[in-house]
């Protein structure tokens, strides 16, 4: 069940993040009621979602997903192209990845092959517009490298259930970032 309800977060915080919930939802709670201000950028039909590792979690993603019209691209060294092609999954290479997707969810293990597999040149790679997912573990992502993404526009916005540091400090620049969806690692509850 587990991992039904991890593939399920990433999926909400896609959505979190894509339509701006939490921030329409400060506004609202602020008293402004204003349909033309933190206006969604994005929708989800016609755009690619990026799997980076394709385990069973992703694989979940890209069945729960396979109804909202989003291609579905994935890089994964140890899972073979037909196992992706049988659930509509195209195999790409990692570099690929990143500057093909509008949005990108992470699904690999932490390991030492995997700390900071996602870092600047990773998200250079990115489009403007895209969203970076993160309910796998922190330090997959150099958060360092994510905040100048976030802050100075290299990526429009991000969406995660985990940090390098949990809880972050008070003085986390993460947590001054409008265009982060922040939820306390709960992903597999």
């Amino acid at each position: 069940a587990t991992m039904h309800q991890v593939a399920e977060h990433a999926i909400g915080l896609l959505f979190a993040v894509v339509r701006k919930i939490a921030r329409q939802d400060r506004l609202v709670r602020q008293g402004v009621w204003d349909r033309n201000r933190a206006w969604p950028d994005w929708h989800l039909a016609s755009n690619t979602l990026g799997l980076v590792g394709f385990g069973r979690i992703a694989r979940l993603v890209a069945r729960k997903v396979s109804g909202l019209e989003l291609k579905v691209i994935a890089s994964d060294p140890v899972v073979d192209r037909q196992a992706m092609e049988e659930l509509g999954v195209e195999k790409v290479n990692f570099d690929d990845l990143f500057s093909r997707s509008d949005f990108v969810s992470v699904h690999v293990p932490l390991s030492e092959k995997t700390r900071h597999l996602i870092g600047e040149p990773q998200l250079r790679l990115m489009k403007l517009k895209a969203v970076l997912i993160n309910t796998a573990r922190g330090e997959i992502v150099d958060q360092q490298a994510l905040v100048r993404a976030l802050s100075e526009g290299w990526i429009a916005a991000a969406g995660l259930d985990v940090l390098e540091s949990e809880p972050p400090a008070a003085n986390d620049p993460i947590l001054g970032l409008d265009n982060v969806v922040l939820t306390p690692h709960i992903a597999s509850y």
